[in-house]
Parts: structure tokens; sequence; C-alpha cells
């Protein structure tokens, strides 16, 4: 999912000999099928998040239930989830920043067209070009990002689940544990089990 250069594609669109009016109504209509892109691989990558938390949650009460190497084993499954979830997010969140930014020159965009055309409207004009120009700047920017997010999310989705039958690998560190029940019970609603014990100290 690597943002194209839709910007490229859009000025050379709208060509040197267009009118003013034209360059804008073309530049209106980029803006918006790009908008309808970024919606579509906003809406993919939302039922993605929530297909692996589903699976996540599937999987809590088995690693809070296992006892010994079998509940380090539930761990190595989740955590290449969480890892893939985490960097979900994260292109989640250059996408919604990315339509924001699109939504606003779009809107700069119909409010010049609706103007007369005089010197202060194509002085406005080439400055939203040049914005535009370095929003595809820091799109290009973005794609590096995600290409790596992309990159990790495949390393994560090759991970073998242990078998729990044979696995024999030493406790893992406590604080790790902490660092995945306070991920768990973010997703899941329910709190770490380190937590609870604590309580159930202070009770007695």
């Amino acid at each position: 999912m690597v943002i194209p250069d839709w910007l490229f594609n859009l000025l050379a669109a709208i060509g040197l000999v267009d009118t003013e009016e034209k360059k804008i109504q073309k530049m209106i209509a980029g803006c918006k099928e790009e908008l309808s892109r970024f919606r579509e691989l906003l809406e993919m990558q939302i039922n993605e998040a929530e297909t692996i938390e589903r699976e996540i949650r599937k999987l809590q009460p088995k690693y809070e239930e296992a006892q010994g190497p079998s509940k380090g084993a539930y761990a190595e499954i989740i955590k290449p989830l969480l890892q893939k979830r985490a960097a979900m997010a994260e292109k989640q969140r250059l996408l919604s920043d990315n339509m924001k930014a699109v939504t606003a020159q779009l809107a700069k965009l119909e409010n010049l067209r609706d103007l007369p055309r005089t010197p202060e409207r194509t002085d406005a004009l080439e400055t939203l070009v040049t914005q535009i120009q370095d929003l595809n700047d820091d799109m290009r920017d973005q794609n590096k990002v995600l290409e790596q997010l992309e990159k990790n999310e495949y390393k994560g989705s090759e991970t073998t689940a242990p078998d729990l039958s044979e696995f024999t690998a030493a406790p893992a560190d406590a604080r790790a544990d902490e660092s995945l029940e306070k991920e768990l019970s973010e997703i899941c609603g329910t709190a770490p089990a380190s937590s609870r014990k604590a309580d159930d100290e202070l009770e007695a």
C-alpha cells in the first residue's frame, strides 16, 4: 500500500495551455479522486486491524491460563500480531493525515473556483500548486516509511507458531511479560495479570 506520485500525474494532466479555470477543475478532480482512494485504503486497513485484534482476543485467555513454558509459547505467537497491529495503526495515522491535508487543499481550490479571475486569484493558485508540490514531497518521504512497515508486516506474517508440546524455552523476562500484558489489556479491555496479582495481595 504505497502512495503513488499522484501530483505528478495531476500536474501533467493540467498542461501549460489550459485556462486557469480548467487547471482548477482538474486539480479539484484530482484531489477528489485521491481522497476516494485514501478512504478505500483506510477502510481496508481498519478491517485488517480488526481481524488481527479478534485473533489476539482469542489468544489472550489461553495466554492468561497457560503456565510455564507454554505461556512463553503463547507470548511468541501473540507478539508478531501485536507488532503487525502497531504497524497498521501507523499506516492508518499516515493515511488520515494525508486525507486531512488533501481535504484542506481541496477546500482552497473550490473557493478559488468560485472567485472571479483576478491577478490575486492567479497568485493564490500558484501558491496552492507550490503547497501541493510540497505535500507530494512529504508523501514521497512517507512512502519509505510505509514500505518499511509493510516489510515488517510481511516478516511478522511469516512467523511460524511455536509447537506448544515441544516449547522448552526459559521463562521470559518479567518486564517483557508486563509490557505484553499491558498491550493485551489495552486491546482486550482486561487488567494485566500483574495488576490483578497486586490487587489480590492487597485484599489478602
